[in-house]
């Protein structure tokens, strides 16, 4: 009888202990590329965020609170003002959902010591130096000029 009881109590903490293991098992997002919360490029470049290949019920994505994409597993972000955004992927597998949101800064244009000068930034300053060293050679003549004239 002890016997009994002892082999019932133990399969009843068996199956307790083994359902709130499952219960407590959380749906999670695999593979989220990137990783990081924050994720910065310029505008005319753009940036693939994605999850997993896993089959999923369901999978929205949203920009700015604005469902843009679904059903897929990647979304590139191109073509955007220089601004900060939110992207958010909602997952959806039966009755469990999982989310992840990137904070997104897109930065304005390079400045011109990370991406050089261009084309007419560079006929601008020949033209403002061969300028700037005309007037200099008009001044020193004008000085030589007056000097022979004393």
């Amino acid at each position: 009888m002890k016997l009994r009881l002892l082999v019932c109590l133990v399969v009843f903490l068996g199956v307790v202990l083994v359902g709130s293991l499952v219960d407590g098992a959380e749906f999670k997002l695999n593979n989220v590329s990137p990783n990081q919360e924050v994720v910065s490029f310029f505008g005319e470049e753009s940036q693939s965020l994605s999850i997993g290949s896993a089959s999923y019920e369901s999978v929205k994505w949203y920009l700015d609170g604005k469902l843009v994409k679904e059903d897929v597993n990647s979304f590139v972000l191109k073509d955007l003002d220089s601004a900060i955004y939110i992207v958010r992927v909602d997952v959806i597998d039966g009755t469990d959902v999982d989310s992840k949101t990137w904070n997104i800064v897109i930065k304005e244009e390079q400045i011109v010591k990370e991406r050089g000068l261009d084309r007419l930034e560079v006929i601008y300053y020949v033209y403002v130096s061969v300028l700037l060293i005309v007037i200099l050679l008009v001044v020193r003549l004008f000085i030589i000029e007056k000097r022979k004239n004393k």
